[in-house]
């Protein structure tokens, strides 16, 4: 496991479980982490587009996630913190989107060119030594928690999730958390790459 540990206070939370919080980076802090741990092939087996392999790429998505916590009220990708050891132990995170399907691909930008928010995108992923033991389920419970309260700026927006066909136990999370299988799509992992991956939709919200 990870060695480095942040102060509880140094950073900002964004919900606590039982077992775990999510926080935000600490910008001189976690760029060893997350090099390690999305460097891990493994881990982002299904989210091959996360993959990072130096520091200066990990500094970059954490500057990234920085930006993005100040101009999306909160949303963005954040360090999943063992409470028991205050280790890291995965991330997790809702992002704003804006959709578009063009025949069966799904274009996707971070502002539509109205500048207009269409969708909340959520996803999470766990050192491989913690899957299997309910945390992607109480990371998504952690998800909703934040996302659902009333009177936030994105209330009434769909919540989305995308999964890879083959990733059978994010599917199941997801049912079991109430997401809503749309179908397949032709997903948008930058570059102007597509990747085929699997749509649900939160049910109950238009």
């Amino acid at each position: 496991s990870w060695k480095t540990k942040i102060s509880m206070s140094e950073t900002r939370e964004f919900f606590r479980t039982t077992r775990c919080r999510a926080r935000a980076y600490a910008v001189r802090g976690d760029e060893s982490f997350l090099m390690c741990h999305w460097g891990d092939r493994n881990v982002v087996k299904y989210m091959e587009e996360c993959f990072i392999g130096s520091i200066s790429e990990a500094e970059a998505e954490i500057a990234d996630c920085a930006s993005r916590l100040e101009q999306d009220n909160g949303l963005t990708n954040y360090v999943v913190e063992s409470l028991e050891t205050s280790e890291p132990i995965g991330t997790c995170g809702a992002w704003l989107i804006a959709s578009s399907v063009g025949g069966d691909k799904l274009h996707q930008r971070w502002q539509s060119q109205d500048g207009a928010v269409k969708e909340i995108e959520v996803g999470y992923d766990l050192a491989v030594d913690k899957w299997g033991q309910g945390l992607g389920t109480e990371l998504l419970k952690g998800l909703m928690s934040v996302l659902r309260v009333p009177g936030q700026p994105w209330q009434g927006l769909p919540i989305v999730a995308f999964v890879d066909a083959e990733n059978v136990g994010s599917q199941r999370v997801l049912e079991k958390g109430g997401f809503i299988l749309e179908g397949e799509r032709q997903y948008h992992v930058g570059n102007s790459k597509f990747e085929p991956a699997l749509r649900f939709k939160l049910g109950g919200v238009s």
